[in-house]
């Protein structure tokens, strides 16, 4: 006859809770895991961003081959005219450049300039360039703080007519 072994029932108990341990810390394992990979994803993000940012990857167009319009005003009728098309302000979250294309204009160069407040020079800072029709500059936005405030203006300076054009392209890298 064969003989049947037993394993006592505190044995058995013994080994059904070492396996509830070890399912448990099985699933806390993956859990631990998945949480750890979102992690490292989420950094990764984080960090090609930045990357992005410090290669000036990161833009924004202002105008997008626009054709722009300025009048004179009637108090300045006197040849060489003097007409401002005041763009206005937008945000810079980081310092950067504007890319400025000029395409044809009415007036050659057309002037493009920035202002901006820096406090840690305490004042206002301003870049001009005159930009030849056909052409492009750039003009550098350092900001020492970021979403910053800039005003940006576009102008026709010594020109013989009175309502002046000019297609553009202003691109904002940072």
């Amino acid at each position: 006859m064969s003989e049947k072994k037993m394993v006592s029932r505190n044995v058995a108990m013994a080994l059904g809770i070492i396996c509830i341990v070890l399912v448990a810390s099985l699933a806390g394992t993956f859990i631990f895991l998945n949480d750890a990979n979102q992690r490292n994803t989420s950094l990764q993000n984080q960090n090609n961003n930045l990357q992005s940012i410090l290669s000036l990857n990161e833009s924004f167009s202002l105008f997008n081959d626009e054709t722009i319009n300025a009048t004179v005003p009637s108090d300045q009728l006197v040849p060489p005219y003097a007409a401002i098309y005041g763009y206005g302000y937008f945000i810079a979250p980081y310092s950067g450049y504007l890319l400025a294309m000029i395409y044809n204009s009415t007036v050659n160069p057309t002037d493009v300039w920035v202002s901006y407040t820096n406090p840690s020079v305490l004042g206002l800072e301003q870049t001009d360039v005159a930009i030849k029709t056909g052409s492009g500059s750039t003009l550098p936005i350092l900001i020492s703080y970021p979403n910053s405030s800039v005003y940006m203006e576009i102008g026709f300076y010594n020109s013989t007519v009175i309502l002046n054009s000019a297609t553009i392209s202003i691109t904002y890298y940072y």
